[in-house]
This record gives structure tokens, C-alpha cells and sequence, in this order.
């Protein structure tokens, strides 16, 4: 029974150190209408309107946002989280109503003058995602 255990262990820490203990991701900032008061030096916004519970929300992160490629293209863009949890509290009822969001996630893309130019909802992968961002003008 040692012999299980002990091996049990090792191959608890080897996976354990192999798992990065911080995903890299793009860098989020919370939503604020001031934020998107001035677009200088960038492309546009991308606002991702998301929820705890929300599973194709969790799947964007861990998959999508966490691209490399994705990570490098975001650098041109104000990058919003717009958490929508709380569905009654009056904020939220305020965002979804100016944003018009029907469900999470909602990803939108805004370009430098604050228009909306693109509006993802559900999950999109990596590679699609990468190609909307780069064709914002």
C-alpha cells in the first residue's frame, strides 16, 4: 500500500507543477463608461460581457483570450470585463439595456469611435476571434 501511495504523490506534484499557477490572459480592466472616454493610440475596445455561472463564458478565457496571438493583437485595444452576475441590480439592467445584450457572453468590438463594428455572442475560438480584431480599421 506505500508503493500506491507514494506514487499516488509524485504523480500528484508532477501534475501539480506542470499546471501554470497564473493563466495568461489578456489584461482586463473592469467596465466604466470613463474608460472609453478616449480611444488614443488604440484601435478600439473590446467589451465581454460575461457572468459567474456562465460556462461559455469560462471556455472564452481559458481558451480564446488566453491565445498568444489574441494576447498580442489586444494590446491595441481597451479591454473591458462587463460582469453580469448580479442580473436584477440596477447597473446591470443599466449596461444591458445601452448595450443591448440579450445573453452572456456577449463580446463587442468597438472601434476608435466608440461604434460598434462587431458583436460576438457565444464562443468563439482563438483563431476567429484573432481575425475580427484585426480587421477593425
Amino acid at each position: 500500500i506505500f508503493k500506491v501511495v507514494f506514487s499516488l504523490i509524485v504523480i500528484a506534484i508532477s501534475v501539480w507543477s506542470v499546471i501554470p499557477s497564473d493563466k495568461i490572459s489578456i489584461d482586463w480592466q473592469p467596465y466604466s463608461d470613463s474608460a472609453l472616454t478616449s480611444f488614443e493610440g488604440k484601435k478600439g475596445a473590446i467589451i465581454d460581457f460575461y457572468a459567474d455561472w456562465c460556462i461559455p463564458c469560462k471556455e472564452l478565457d481559458a481558451m480564446t483570450f488566453s491565445a498568444p496571438k489574441v494576447i498580442d493583437e489586444s494590446k491595441n485595444f481597451i479591454t473591458l470585463k462587463a460582469d453580469m452576475t448580479k442580473s436584477l441590480a440596477p447597473e446591470v439592467s443599466a449596461l444591458r439595456e445601452k448595450y443591448k445584450i440579450v445573453g452572456v457572453p456577449t463580446v463587442l468590438i468597438l472601434n476608435s469611435k466608440g461604434e460598434e463594428v462587431y458583436r460576438i455572442t457565444g464562443f468563439v475560438n482563438a483563431e476567429e476571434f484573432l481575425k475580427i480584431l484585426q480587421n477593425v480599421q
